[in-house]
Formats: structure tokens, C-alpha cells, sequence
């Protein structure tokens, strides 16, 4: 009876981490885009125009230029880029840019209230020659918003977001099964011992799991930038710039939290996301390779 109990909770279990990791794919403006969206008040804020501009330059080169209409932007809280959702299914995909996608030029920063303090002054990282380098950290161009869309749509294309869904659910019960027959291992051995090594292979299994997760995240991220950096040379260039701004703008965040201030959002390196420098790396030999091509 108690086996029974054990295995419906596991299957219940089971279910409901596949349901929260489908459920904001499949319904990605309820369940992404109402969360994470940036508004002033209650408005959404528009999403800047190059955006679309450079989604219709790049869509084509991936294969995805008649699923264009199922792709929507928003403007997200985040600091970097997200994605949720698919073109083949019926809600379709959203993509969250972050507010750097409006600066590409240093005027446009002054235009956003946010960069400013409670008296309305402009904060002192953003003053005299420490703030023309920090503002640099932060403004995009038109190649490295192509490379981070594009990064995202390889997720999209790729359907990261399988794995991503039926790996937890799929690893839990498989570990229980396996667990629920260690008995054959070991017949005669006491009940305690058998309840040792349960607990045990669960441990490994969690290990194990942690240790697969963090390589499909970093898998998926390396090729989505790897598929990104192969639509255009200038593309895979904006890709490089765009790293090298974000480690940059890391340093300074690092430096102002020493002054006393927030601490900056974190990008997730480490289990979700590889080191920016190793993407870095990477990135400049794939960029190394893709000129030496078209010489």
C-alpha cells in the first residue's frame, strides 16, 4: 500500500514540475511576458524599432522568416535578454529585451529618468570621464542587438525549451524506479541497509542531475551563439563587442556596489549561463575562422 502511495506522489511530483516547465512556453504572455515586462506606471514601454528591423534582417538567414509573425517583443526588467515560447506552437514566442536596446548613441541615455537619483541629478557614475566609459559599457549597436535576437531565435529554432521541460520530470521518476529496486542488490541484507543505499543512489542521482542540467544549459547557450555568430560576419563581430561591453559594465558594477550602492542583477553565470568569458573565447575563435573564410 505504502509503495503505491509512494509511487502516485512521485508521479504527481512528476507532473507538476513537467506542467512549471512547459506552462510558461506554452503560455508565454501570460506567464513570461505579464512578469518580467518593464512598464512606467501601468504602460508597457515601447520596444525600440530596430528590434524588428533587425529581426527581419536576420530571420531569413535562420530559417524563420515566414514565422516572423508569431515573434513578439517586450521590454524586459532584466539586464539581459530572454526568451520563452515557440513559433509552432499556437500562443507563439516572445523575446524580452532589455533597456540597452534603445541606447545606441550616448544622447539616448539621457533621455530615460531612470538614470537618475531621487534629486534628480545625474548619478556620479555617469558624470566626467569614469562615466563616459561606464555609458559606453551600455550602449549597443545595431550588429550586437542582430546577435543577441539572433541567440535567442537559435533557442527558439532548436526547441531548447524540450529538454529543457522533460528533463526534471523524466530524471525524477526514472531515479525512483531505479531507486524502488535496489532490494534486488541486496535480498538479505537488513532494511536499514537497503534504506542507506536508497538514500545514497538518490544523492548521486540529485549530483548527477545537477551536474547534467548545467551542461545542457551551457550546451544550449554555446550553440545558440554559435548559430547567431554564423548568420553574418558583422553579426559575430556585434556578438564580440557586445561581451566585452558586458564584462566591462560587470567591473563597474562591481566597483559602484563598492561605493555603497545596489548590487547589480546577476546574469545568471555559472549554472544557467557559462562564463562570459569562456562565450568570449569561443565566440572569437568562430569569429577568427568566419574571416579567414571570407578572404
Amino acid at each position: 500500500m505504502s509503495s503505491i502511495f509512494l509511487r502516485v506522489a512521485v508521479g504527481v511530483t512528476a507532473g507538476t514540475l513537467f506542467c512549471l516547465k512547459a506552462v510558461p512556453h506554452v503560455f508565454p504572455h501570460e506567464y513570461v511576458k505579464r512578469v518580467m515586462e518593464l512598464k512606467v506606471g501601468s504602460t508597457e514601454v515601447e520596444v525600440p524599432a530596430r528590434c524588428k528591423e533587425q529581426l527581419a534582417r536576420i530571420s531569413p538567414k535562420l530559417g524563420i522568416n515566414h514565422k516572423q509573425e508569431k515573434i513578439a517583443f517586450f521590454v524586459c526588467k532584466s539586464l539581459f535578454p530572454m526568451s520563452a515560447g515557440a513559433t509552432w506552437l499556437p500562443n507563439g514566442a516572445v523575446i524580452g529585451v532589455p533597456l540597452t536596446f534603445f541606447f545606441k548613441q550616448e544622447e539616448d541615455i539621457a533621455r530615460f529618468q531612470q538614470v537618475r537619483d531621487k534629486n534628480g541629478q545625474v548619478p556620479f557614475y555617469l558624470r566626467g570621464k569614469i562615466g563616459s566609459k561606464f555609458k559606453d559599457t551600455l550602449l549597443l549597436s545595431d550588429d550586437s542587438v542582430a546577435f543577441l535576437i539572433g541567440h535567442e531565435l537559435s533557442h527558439i529554432k532548436r526547441i531548447d525549451l524540450a529538454s529543457q521541460v522533460f528533463l526534471a520530470p523524466s530524471w525524477l521518476y526514472v531515479s525512483f524506479e531505479v531507486a524502488s529496486r535496489t532490494r534486488r542488490l541486496v535480498p538479505k541484507a537488513p532494511v536499514i541497509v537497503d534504506g542507506i543505499l536508497k538514500i545514497g543512489f538518490c544523492l548521486v542521482s540529485y549530483f548527477c542531475y545537477w551536474r547534467a542540467q548545467r551542461y545542457l544549459n551551457h550546451y544550449q547557450e554555446f550553440k545558440a551563439d554559435e548559430m547567431s555568430a554564423r548568420i553574418d560576419p558583422d553579426v559575430a563581430v556585434g556578438g564580440v563587442d557586445w561581451m566585452l561591453k558586458t564584462m566591462r559594465f560587470n567591473s563597474f558594477m562591481r566597483y559602484i556596489h563598492e561605493r555603497g550602492t545596489t548590487r547589480v542583477q546577476s546574469s545568471g553565470q555559472g549554472y544557467t549561463h557559462p562564463k562570459l568569458l569562456e562565450r568570449l573565447r569561443k565566440l572569437e575563435v568562430l569569429v577568427d575562422q568566419t574571416m579567414k573564410g571570407a578572404f
